[in-house]
């Protein structure tokens, strides 16, 4: 028997049904028989007690599962279109996948599953489509069934999002499943409902800065650690997905687990939700496996409307040098002069802003050796009075973002001269992030901000995205937020690049490591974009 030891107020009124039985729930909860499910479809067979992780599909070890599988289930209301079915319906096959891959990853041995559901732009829908996946929620954590099933896997249930803006039924019926499950030990599944990858880091900000305001933090005490436990993954025992599989052949994440997938795996499906069987999903899984998971680690063109900034993660230089029997050097050397050419086709091409990744926080684990030849690198790039009078003939503009205060002093000024001599210029605007980190980027903006509140310059309430994006180091360009980011070598992340800019932005991954990379390579990269239908919270932008 489970007994629910908890109540909600008075006037609540939550109905937990069944196909027979429906309850009403006032004040105090009555028992609940667990049940248990005999139907020759079900994927995993219910019983009490934990599940019990089966032998794994061929192809996958278990040593190599991720933890943390996060997804995107994209695709519903175009397979209903595809299929002559109404958009209800298409959101009714949604969530019948979404159990069954939750069972699937109760069999494989995957601790925490985290599924973006809705999201604060899914809001501009019509009120009739709004309306019936409220119902739908409502109904997926209040039906017996469900709760049953959860109780009898062992499954833990969260929810993060706002919650400010659900209904109050629905906001009730929540903190049921999840004082329900918080003691199941199973899989965590964490349902994101109403949520954001922006008003995330947006509320740990404003929850940081009001701490500040009060005493209880000093700015100095911000840290990564004190940001993820004011994130709302910061229940889950792994927060951070290692794998992210987005559905219906769309390549962005859509403002989801912005600062959370800094280091995770990305796999794009081709197939829309509703149509992922466990073969795809299992191809997932296998994609994730070898990866080598690294931290650290004139021509007349018309661009594709509305690309106007490109941001490159350059990656492969050392694979390269290495393919060819050359030193690491010689690999970032050639990585160095494919920049500049790379930089004189977006001139030519009337790209307006290109962000290059140059070199990473997490670039300093590297060999001395190795780290020192960058720098100098660096410094002959940027301090070359040829490649000044270029960049000033051709009218563009040098930015540097990133931690510049542990480079060198010459480094350090070479980068001032470049922005200083530059500044005016109207042309291509290349933003080079050297010692860069998109975390730190929003940890600094957060201990602006939390050092403007404690010292009476703001409010908490004046803490929104507008304000935040203003002490992002980004801010200096006109057109921030990168509407294309190509990364090359064939991985499949972002690592730790631009976390909160990225969050609407089409990713193309291209399978050549970056000094391989020629002008046809960079045009298939930039006329994909084309082909792109970018949508916002569901409509069509």
């Amino acid at each position: 028997m489970l007994s629910l030891g908890f109540s909600l107020p008075l006037n609540s009124n939550i109905a937990l049904t069944s196909r027979s039985n429906r309850y009403n729930f006032r004040t105090k909860f009555p028992k609940v028989l667990a049940a248990t499910s005999n139907s020759d479809n079900a994927a995993v067979k219910l019983g009490r007690g934990p599940a019990v992780a089966r032998a794994l599909p061929d192809g996958l070890k278990r040593e190599l599962m991720p933890k943390h599988l996060a997804v995107i289930m994209d695709g519903h209301r175009r397979w209903a279109r595809q299929n002559g079915l109404s958009v209800d319906h298409g959101h009714r096959a949604g969530e019948e996948k979404i159990k069954f891959l939750t069972r699937l990853c109760c069999q494989w041995g995957i601790k925490v599953l985290t599924v973006f559901a809705f999201s604060t732009e899914n809001w501009v829908r019509p009120k009739q489509e709004v309306d019936f996946l409220m119902d739908m929620f409502l109904n997926l954590a209040t039906l017996k069934e469900n709760l049953d099933e959860w109780t009898s896997l062992d499954i833990r249930v969260s929810f993060i999002g706002d919650k400010s803006t659900i209904s109050k039924s629905l906001r009730e019926a929540v903190t049921v499943v999840e004082e329900m499950t918080k003691s199941n030990s199973g899989l965590h599944v964490i349902i994101a409902l109403n949520y954001s990858g922006r008003q995330d880091i947006l509320q740990a900000t404003k929850s940081i800065a009001s701490k500040v305001n009060t005493g209880h933090l000093a700015v100095t005490d911000i840290n990564k650690n004190i940001f993820e436990q004011e994130l709302e993954t910061h229940r889950a025992e792994f927060p951070e997905p290692d794998l992210l599989i987005r559905t219906s052949g769309e390549q962005r994440i859509s403002n989801f687990m912005l600062w959370q997938l800094a280091y995770t795996e990305l796999y794009f499906a081709k197939k829309l939700f509703p149509d992922m069987e466990q073969e795809d999903f299992i191809d997932a899984l296998k994609s994730f496996q070898p990866r080598e998971r690294r931290y650290a680690g004139d021509q007349l063109v018309t661009l594709p409307e509305g690309l106007k900034h490109v941001a490159v993660i350059m990656d492969g230089h050392r694979r390269w040098a290495k393919n060819k029997g050359l030193t690491v050097k010689q690999g970032h050397r050639a990585g160095g002069e494919k920049i500049q050419v790379l930089t004189r086709l977006c001139s030519q091409w009337g790209v307006k802003v290109l962000t290059i990744f140059a070199f990473s926080t997490e670039n300093w684990v590297r060999l001395k050796e190795e780290v020192d030849f960058l720098m100098k690198l660096f410094l002959e790039l940027i301090g070359s009075q040829e490649n000044l009078d270029e960049w000033t003939r051709d009218g563009r503009r040098v930015s540097f973002i990133g931690d510049k205060s542990i480079l060198s002093k010459s480094l350090q000024k070479a980068l001032t001269v470049m922005e200083e001599r530059t500044k005016c210029n109207s042309g291509l605007h290349v933003i080079m992030a050297i010692n860069y980190s998109g975390r730190h980027d929003i940890l600094q903006a957060t201990k602006s901000i939390a050092s403007k509140v404690k010292n009476g310059h703001l409010t908490v309430k004046d803490i929104d995205q507008s304000l935040f994006e203003q002490e992002l180091e980004t801010h200096c360009a006109e057109f921030p937020e990168p509407d294309l980011l190509i990364r090359t070598s064939g991985e499949k992340r972002v690592s730790n690049f631009m976390l909160w800019q990225l969050a609407y932005t089409e990713f193309y991954f291209a399978n050549k490591l970056f000094p391989d990379m020629e002008e046809a390579d960079f045009m298939e990269a930039l006329m994909s974009f084309k082909s792109r239908q970018r949508r916002y919270g569901g409509q069509n932008i």
